[in-house]
């Protein structure tokens, strides 16, 4: 069902944004633009994972988006696995400032679909870890994640490479830090509704 709301709520944003419904470029005021965010401007790692140039880019998003987040949800729940992946997007997308050019730009919800892979993956592995599995067969989600990031966060005239495989890494860092103990017990603390409304503000 969450999945549905936020799938819901990037079409609100590509149709305002299309139809120019506000007097600003929502591209302008929202996008990842390097110089900007090292200037302070840090809510643009946010907002631009609800930017897309075309429909292609859109529909590719959020069809990726929701199968991996459904698999997400259904390990950690809808609100937190959510909650998780924004943070790593955004992770994920401050670091990018810091290592492009200033007038680099970036927008898309890619860069949280890699997040969601990364959490998956790590959070899976770090699940199986002990009970005694080979260890490749134990390393098999890390490695399936690393793949699914090789196939397709790699291929495309314009990809954002560095975007996708920034938005892996701090995913499976978020991932590999839910499956411990006192990273559970911290998550639990955070009610499933509050994580959602979080995400969706």
């Amino acid at each position: 069902e969450f999945i549905g709301w936020k799938a819901s709520l990037l079409m609100l944003v590509a149709t305002t944004a299309a139809m120019h419904l506000f007097a600003r470029d929502l591209f302008d005021a929202g996008a990842v633009r390097g110089g900007l965010l090292s200037a302070g401007q840090w809510w643009r790692a946010f907002t631009a994972l609800t930017l897309h140039w075309d429909l292609e880019h859109l529909l590719g998003n959020l069809g990726a988006g929701a199968l991996f987040g459904y698999f997400a949800a259904k390990q950690l729940g809808n609100g937190r696995s959510w909650l998780l992946v924004l943070l790593a997007a955004g992770m994920a997308n401050l670091l990018e400032a810091a290592l492009v050019a200033d007038e680099f730009v970036s927008a898309g919800a890619s860069t949280a679909v890699f997040a969601t892979v990364g959490l998956l993956a790590a959070h899976t592995w770090r699940t199986r870890r002990g009970i005694g599995l080979p260890g490749w067969r134990e390393a098999a989600p890390l490695i399936g994640g690393l793949l699914l990031l090789a196939w397709l966060g790699t291929e495309g005239e314009n990809t954002d490479v560095l975007s996708h495989g920034l938005g892996f890494a701090c995913g499976a860092v978020a991932g590999g830090s839910a499956a411990t103990r006192r990273g559970a017990r911290l998550l639990e603390r955070i009610p499933q509704g509050l994580a959602g409304g979080i995400v969706v503000a």
